[in-house]
Order: C-alpha cells, then structure tokens, then sequence
C-alpha cells in the first residue's frame, strides 16, 4: 500500500478546488476527498497516504465538520475489534490455502505470496511439512497452531494501521495551509482519536497475551495429568 503515497504529495499538489487566486491550493491528493465529507478525508487527503489507504482505513477515525458555527462529530464507522476479526479471518484463510497446497508448488500459490507481500510472513519448507504432518497427527493442535499464527499476524498488520493512521493525520495536518480549515481544538481531538485507538490496540494485545496465557496452562495441566 505504502507505494501508491510516495508520489502523491508533490505530483498531486494542483488539486485543491475552490481556494482563491492569491492562496496556494491544499497539497492535496485527488482521493475524491470533497469538503462536505468532513475534515478527516481531507486531512487524509493532504498526508503521505496513499489512496487505496486512506479510503480501507479513516473509518477507524472519527470525522468532524464545521457549517457555519455548528459543529458536528461523526463517530467512526469501523471499531478495532470489529477490524481484528475480519483481519484474523483473512489471515486463517490464507494460512489454510497455503498449507493445504502442492508441496512441491507451495510458495508459487497466491495466498503464499499474499502472506509474503502484505504480512512479510515466509513459511520454510521444514514449517510447511511440520504444519501438514500435524494437520494429520493432530487436527484440533494443527487448528490452535493455525488460529494463533494468524492472530500474530493480525496483530503485527493491525499495528501498522494504527502507525499509517499517525502519521498520516501528523502529516495531514502538518500540510494544511493555514488553521481556518482544521482549527487547533480540531487538531487536539484527532490527537485523543489517534492515543484512544492506540490505547484499545494494547488492551486487544493483553487480552490476546492473557487468552494464550491461559491455553498453554489447560495444555500443560492436560499434559501432566495425562503423564501422570
């Protein structure tokens, strides 16, 4: 996603509509970010990220908008749980294409080098075998084994959500031509957005830290009474 944003600041700065004849025009990509849509498409839309990002991931902000002397707030229309689990589904999807591929045509599938490209996730030939012969040995290990690499993996692209949505609003704002569009209360509420969505990431992270915890303890538990 990150190549769409390298280009997009300098090539794209003759967007900005409507500004007068004397003011510069807003740095703006063309993302189709028009001013009624609020304050966060066009912060989005001024920042390093790319298109394809910004239209994915500003649910996950609130939006804020100003008509006259009215100000309005429009709750974010993706939460991060909701986001986690299509993610940990994705990612379960793509695990489970990849192992149950030819062995000897594995990492030519296209959920291998969708796992390659978008989580930097390479799986080895020892894995690919190891993951196969437990699928056999031991189904319901094979899909703890499964859920967990993808839970991992979900995590790690979740936290690069988070981290382009920073520093896409920082350069967002920092682009803005003057304060009459995004005023300072304005810049300080997209700084409680951003350490707000920060804040439920780690809460997600211990829950999931606590739930593995706690599955590695029955393991144990059930491996000691078995062994007796």
């Amino acid at each position: 996603s990150n190549g769409g944003a390298s280009g997009s600041s300098g090539g794209s700065a003759g967007n900005g509509t409507g500004s007068g004849a004397g003011s510069p025009p807003l740095p703006t990509k063309n993302c189709g970010a028009k001013p009624e849509d609020g304050k966060t498409s066009l912060v989005l839309a001024a920042s390093e990220l790319g298109c394809e990002d910004i239209k994915k991931y500003s649910g996950l902000l609130p939006n804020y908008s100003t008509e006259e002397d009215a100000h309005t707030v429009t709750p974010r229309t993706i939460s991060l749980e909701d986001e986690s689990k299509k993610l940990t589904q994705e990612y379960q999807s793509l695990y489970a294409n990849v192992y149950q591929a030819d062995p000897a045509t594995f990492e030519q599938s296209d959920a291998y080098k969708e796992l390659v490209n978008r989580g930097g996730i390479v799986i080895t030939e020892t894995e690919f075998k190891f993951m196969r012969k437990l699928g056999t040995t031991n189904p319901a290990l094979f899909a703890k084994a499964q859920q967990n690499l993808a839970t991992l993996a979900m995590m790690k692209e979740l936290d690069e959500v988070i981290s382009k949505l920073e520093v896409g609003v920082m350069t967002g704002l920092a682009n803005q031509v003057d304060d009459q569009a995004i005023s300072s209360n304005d810049q300080a509420r997209y700084s409680n957005a951003l350490s707000s969505l920060r804040k439920e990431y780690e809460m997600l992270q211990n829950k999931i830290k606590h739930d593995m915890e706690r599955n590695k303890l029955i393991e144990q538990t059930a491996k000691a009474v078995i062994n007796g």
